[in-house]
């Protein structure tokens, strides 16, 4: 059995999961488990250093900005930190952390696709750090600089990844492009969506579909009509564009500086 195959075996879970669902009858909470089942379903197949959240995100780098509450936050799980909540839970995290977010919809029409691209819009917008040109950064203690006889080549910085997921569509694929197109359109490139998937019908990006060079797009929008291989190309693809990213890392202690140069304080003599 193929990674495919397995994804696709997955796909029919994942459908099942979101059926049983329609007997919720509380709207909120209906919405919160759809957007659990498929958090759990990503956490599967993502490398651990993603982790899987929800909540808000903020930026290090303009205080007081916000974004609004998001359906799911993939962040850094190794050198990351997030202001913790009830249950212990992560509720708020830093922009520079996050690799991506993403908006979930039980259906998917003009309405619900405007929505998640205001949302993104928003999250997009967050001032987050930029890496220093010439310098890959590996880890918060190591860093390694070009210079005479070293060359670095790291990932681009790219901002927060912005994704759309649906568990349907009452629109068929060529109206449900149109409005993707029309949307991209109405925004600037940098707070755009990146990559939609409705599950068991399409995915649609509008860039050069992140590295794999079967669809050469130049950066034009398409549509792919996957349909039960939608799920697993999803997947397929967010690993992609994920491990082509890379952070710039946040000194906690640096966010507090501001507070600690006026905080009193006595030494030892």
């Amino acid at each position: 059995m193929g990674f495919a195959d397995m994804l696709e075996k997955a796909s029919a879970r994942l459908r099942s999961d979101f059926g049983e669902t329609e007997s919720i009858s509380h709207r909120l909470s209906k919405g919160e488990t759809r957007e659990g089942i498929l958090r759990s379903f990503l956490t599967k197949y993502l490398p651990g250093k993603f982790s899987l959240g929800s909540g808000e995100i903020y930026s290090t780098q303009a205080e007081g900005q916000v974004s609004p509450q998001t359906d799911i936050v993939i962040y850094d799980g190794v050198w990351s930190w997030g202001l913790f909540g009830p249950q212990d839970v992560p509720v708020v995290y830093p922009a520079d952390a996050v690799y991506a977010a993403i908006e979930v919809k039980s259906d998917v029409d003009r309405r619900a696709l405007d929505d998640a691209c205001s949302k993104i819009q928003a999250i997009k917008a967050l001032p987050r750090q930029v890496p220093e040109q010439g310098v890959f950064q590996i880890d918060p203690y190591t860093t390694i600089r070009a210079g005479p006889g070293i060359k670095v080549k790291s990932p681009p910085h790219r901002g927060i990844l912005g994704i759309l997921f649906g568990y349907r569509s009452s629109m068929d694929d060529c109206d449900l492009f149109h409005a993707f197109v029309e949307e991209q359109l109405g925004r600037v490139e940098p707070q755009r969506l990146d990559l939609v998937c409705i599950l068991d019908q399409c995915v649609m990006t509008h860039r050069a579909v992140y590295g794999l060079p079967v669809w050469s797009t130049d950066g034009h929008p398409i549509v792919l009509h996957a349909e039960k291989l939608a799920l697993p190309l999803f997947v397929a693809l967010l690993n992609g564009a994920l491990r082509s990213m890379r952070l710039c890392y946040t000194d906690p202690l640096q966010l507090l500086k501001p507070v600690l140069e006026h905080m009193p304080f006595h030494a030892a003599t």
